[in-house]
């Protein structure tokens, strides 16, 4: 008897979970078929192709009852589910589930901004799939032997839903070393706890059970953490790619003797050869270039001026500062402010939304300014609103870690 009443309580338990994640739509012959989500992700093999293609169904399967939900305009239930399907994908196939669950995050997204029943919670767990998604989709990066164009490429991807998000991406590809990730990793799984915790207060069975999911995923991608693990991540990386054995140091982190040989202090060496010293001085390694800008108005050159000259002061004083032994503690600054700072200052106008895109792309090709200055001009499809070449911003970064230890 107690056998039977533990099978019933067990059996119980799996109908209540299946209700929660709610139902799956399979298509054949244009003609839909209702069944259980998760009759469905339980009885799936986890070869790659099954996989794939549950993932395509589970994506059709979405725009049909989004489709439905627009028609009836029935109660919010049926989008807590589908988070709550997001969520367990996210768990349980991490980076081989993170594009589908970045397309349907921001269905799920332009579905809830339209729907006041929704919005408040829709969004903030879509803010935490988003970040799960790219966290895991970095992961992968390194563990395959991607390079930093990709993580550029997941940047722009995600910029219309989160730009926050794009740019702590960008960033992160802008420096693309073991403790830029850990870094990343470590602030994408803060962000999911945050929203673990809200949607367990929620009061929806549903989101209750996301929430779940949720703190597994944060609790995932946190075991990733450690810069230990980005380090052997990145040895093994660099030992395995031909292409990066001319140049070792090119996903090394920074160390205090690298900085120290840095001489900041002597900035004319990053001057583009035949510049005007004085334009240098005041503007950076790019006011030629925005000074010869075509198809722009006075007032848009001369407000990109205003913030190169500004973002080259910055720049100088801090480079000054880490050339000296300073910390940015003498600069009043947290590394929280330098993060958002470098984000922001660094030059590449692919960016969604970067100065040049909005208002007019260089007049001259990047690459003709020389490859011993700017990186040759390959730096410039990495994402930027400002006006420090990347490879500038990556040397400061190395100082301003060194300065830490």
């Amino acid at each position: 008897m107690k056998l039977l009443l533990e099978n019933w309580r067990q059996y119980l338990n799996e109908s209540e979970k299946a209700t929660h994640y709610g139902d799956l739509y399979l298509f054949e012959n244009d003609k839909a078929t209702k069944t259980s989500f998760y009759n469905a992700l339980n009885t799936l093999s986890e070869s790659d192709d099954d996989v794939n293609t549950f993932l395509e169904n589970w994506e059709k399967s979405v725009d049909y009852q989004l489709g439905l939900l627009r028609e009836e305009d029935s109660d919010a239930g049926p989008i807590w589910k589908l988070l709550y399907q997001s969520w367990a994908l996210e768990q349980k196939f991490k980076a081989k589930a993170a594009e589908k669950v970045i397309a349907v995050s921001k269905k799920i997204n332009d579905f809830a901004e339209g729907n006041p029943k929704t919005a408040k919670f829709a969004k903030y767990a879509v803010g935490g799939l988003l970040a799960g998604a790219a966290a895991y989709y970095i992961h992968s990066i390194v563990s395959k032997g991607g390079d930093p164009s990709d993580v550029m490429e997941l940047a722009q991807t995600l910029q219309p839903e989160d730009p926050d998000l794009a740019r702590e991406v960008a960033e992160c590809a802008q420096d693309f070393g073991p403790e830029a990730v850990a870094e990343f990793m470590q602030g994408q799984s803060d962000t999911i706890e945050k929203v673990a915790d809200t949607l367990s207060t929620a009061g929806e069975p549903a989101l209750e059970q996301a929430a779940q999911a949720a703190d597994s995923v944060a609790q995932d991608v946190k075991q990733a953490e450690t810069l230990d693990f980005w380090n052997d991540a990145f040895e093994k990386f660099d030992a395995n790619q031909e292409q990066w054995k001319g140049d070792p140091g090119f996903f090394a982190d920074a160390s205090a003797e690298q900085a120290a040989s840095t001489d900041f202090l002597d900035l004319s060496g990053w001057m583009p050869s035949g510049m005007d010293p004085e334009i240098f001085d005041e503007y950076g390694p790019y006011g030629e270039d925005i000074l010869s800008w075509d198809n722009v108005t006075s007032d848009q050159r001369n407000d990109a001026l205003e913030l190169a000259a500004e973002q080259w002061t910055e720049f100088k004083e801090m480079a000054e500062t880490f050339g000296r032994g300073g910390s940015l503690e003498d600069l009043n600054m947290t590394r929280k402010d330098f993060k958002q700072w470098a984000g922001d200052a660094v030059y590449a106008p692919n960016r969604p939304d970067s100065i040049a895109k909005n208002i007019g792309k260089f007049a001259k090709d990047m690459a003709s300014i020389g490859p011993d200055n700017l990186d040759g001009g390959r730096s410039v499809a990495n994402a930027g609103t400002g006006f420090i070449p990347p490879n500038m911003m990556k040397a400061l970064r190395t100082a301003m870690r060194a300065s830490l230890k």
